[in-house]
């Protein structure tokens, strides 16, 4: 922070001195900071080059996120080196040219990159670390980054001083070995963090760390953690235990693991755990084959501020006019309802297009977006029945749901009167994707300007 007080400072006492050859709106550091933001990184390094002013704030935005930590490696040593040998730069001005560089650094957006480095700049830049920081971070402003653990080496993050107790955001890639995961782990514990708030850990490999292990590293960020999501993760009744309980988690992504008897545990479970839940995202274990009825999420009634619900399986049940009001009753601000299945069943029974008016029912003036298999064939209500309308749905996912022809003109009929805004419909039917963008355009008719039409 000190080093950006500094270079804001520095940029105030040339802004008299430029005022003659530039426009004044271009000499304010922070208008320079807005207008470099939306360049890319190509533009940023052209205008690093126009002039000493304007340098500082585009490499301020080129730096700000690196795609790997192979480029900071690289820049030191390119920094370091003097007639092909890595030198000692503590003495002299190199080292704070450095040093300039690793403050910018904000993110660290992906693990993969290109292999730069070698053995001797680590073991160079580690010594100059020790020489210079005195315990500190390398990168003292970082607030992000993605860590993949080998099992063959250990991560760069454990060989230096990378990251500072200020992090903020870390996404996980635990796709090797659980011994390499939990040995990187281990490491974090050692590490203060003290403002960690988004979790993302992927598990890409059947060796699975055990729950018990990563419920060490969360507790003890307990106190800050806002967004946990644990990616192809699946958890079992006995798992979610022993993460424990997170009330300061709004958001959480989790996969489920277990038998169709258990969901209403899992789901108990998740509420015990996350009473603050706004956001949820659950994938039900897939070896689950039968319809699964809605009942199974009424332990989440606990999560009164839920805004926001994504639930997948392989196969859902109906849903009727007493779920719909069971939800309202339970969460009365929801804006996002989706449950969700991949694949489509030709025995499955499916929930009839006219609940639509239930949902407006309950959720007329928050919902927005709505995904369920539909079921188009059955009988609409007439329009004089319907009481209810959507003011802001924006979004209707009707999952597989085939729409004959001769539906179409009654489809578009309802929706227009049970949601009078403008309205994306999305299928995952092949078949009738035609006839379902043919219900958009109409349904939407009212709402498209043509160029000829001269508006008062």
């Amino acid at each position: 922070m000190e080093t950006e007080s500094k270079s804001m400072h520095q940029a105030r006492s040339k802004q008299q001195a430029l005022a003659g050859h530039t426009h004044t709106a271009l000499t304010v550091p922070e208008l320079l900071v807005t207008i470099f933001s939306w360049l890319s990184k190509a533009d940023l390094t052209r205008v690093a080059r126009v002039c000493r002013f304007w340098t500082p704030f585009a490499l301020d935005k080129i730096w700000e996120t690196i795609p790997d930590l192979q480029y900071l490696m690289k820049l030191y040593s390119i920094i370091a080196q003097k007639a092909g040998e890595l030198q000692d730069i503590s003495g002299g001005d190199r080292w704070d040219i450095f040093w300039a560089y690793c403050c910018r650094v904000r993110a660290v957006e992906t693990e993969f990159g290109p292999a730069v480095n070698t053995p001797g700049v680590i073991d160079d830049l580690r010594s100059q670390v020790e020489n210079h920081l005195c315990g500190s971070s390398l990168l003292p402003n970082l607030r992000s980054i993605v860590v993949s653990v080998r099992p063959d080496q250990p991560h760069l993050t454990e060989v230096l001083p990378i990251i500072p107790a200020g992090l903020c955001g870390m996404k996980f890639l635990h796709g090797t070995s659980s011994t390499a995961a939990q040995r990187f782990l281990n490491h974090l514990s050692t590490i203060p963090l003290s403002h960690l708030s988004d979790v993302y850990f992927l598990c890409a490999n059947r060796d699975r760390l055990a729950p018990s292990t990563l419920a060490t590293f969360l507790q003890a960020n307990r106190a800050t953690l806002v967004d946990l999501s644990l990616h192809k993760f699946p958890l079992t009744v006995s798992g979610l235990k022993q993460l424990g309980s997170f009330p300061g988690v709004t958001n959480l992504k989790v996969g489920q693991e277990g038998a169709a008897t258990e969901l209403h545990e899992f789901f108990g479970m998740i509420a015990f755990s996350f009473p603050n839940l706004r956001f949820i995202n659950v994938t039900l274990d897939e070896a689950i084959t039968e319809d699964v009825s809605v009942s199974v999420i009424e332990s989440l009634a606990a999560c009164r501020g839920l805004r926001t619900v994504y639930l997948r399986i392989r196969r859902w049940g109906s849903v009727t006019a007493e779920d719909v009001g069971r939800f309202g009753s339970w969460w009365p601000s929801m804006q996002i309802f989706w449950l969700f299945q991949l694949h489509p069943y030709p025995d499955q029974v499916r929930t009839p297009l006219g609940i639509l008016q239930d949902f407006a029912r309950v959720w007329s003036r928050t919902l927005h977006g709505l995904w369920l298999e539909f079921e188009v064939e059955a009988p609409l209500p007439s329009l004089s029945s319907v009481k209810f309308k959507f003011e802001g749905m924006s979004v209707l996912d009707v999952g597989h749901a085939d729409i004959p022809e001769s539906s179409v003109d009654g489809v578009v009929a309802f929706l227009r009167k049970v949601s009078p805004g403008r309205l994306k419909i999305r299928t995952l039917g092949r078949s009738s994707r035609t006839r379902w963008d043919a219900v958009m355009d109409k349904v939407n008719a009212q709402f498209v300007i043509h160029e000829d039409v001269v508006l008062p």
